[in-house]
C-alpha cells in the first residue's frame, strides 16, 4: 500500500540531504507547524492521527518541484523535469 505521507518524508529527506532544508525550514515552507512534522514522523500505519494537507500536498510540489505522481505512488521519479 502507498502512502504518501512516507513518500513526502523521503522528499523532506531529500531536500535535507541536498539542498540543506531543515527540517523545520521544509515545515515552515509548506505552512506547516514543525511539531505536526514530527508527530507524522513518528506516527505509524495502525496509530495515524497526523498526516499532511492537500494544501501542503500541492505546496511541496510547487516548492521543491515534486511530481505529484511521485507522492501518490504512480512514479519512482521523485522531481518534475524542469523545461
Amino acid at each position: 500500500m502507498i502512502n504518501p505521507d512516507m513518500n513526502i518524508l523521503k522528499v523532506m529527506e531529500d531536500q535535507r540531504t541536498v539542498c540543506k532544508v531543515s527540517n523545520r525550514q521544509f515545515a515552515l515552507s509548506i505552512d506547516m507547524d514543525p511539531s505536526n512534522l514530527t508527530k507524522i514522523k513518528k506516527s505509524n500505519e495502525k496509530t495515524r492521527n497526523y498526516g499532511f494537507t492537500l494544501e501542503q500536498v500541492q505546496k511541496i510540489g510547487d516548492t521543491y518541484n515534486v511530481d505529484m505522481n511521485y507522492i501518490f505512488g504512480f512514479t519512482d521519479k521523485m522531481y518534475r523535469k524542469t523545461p
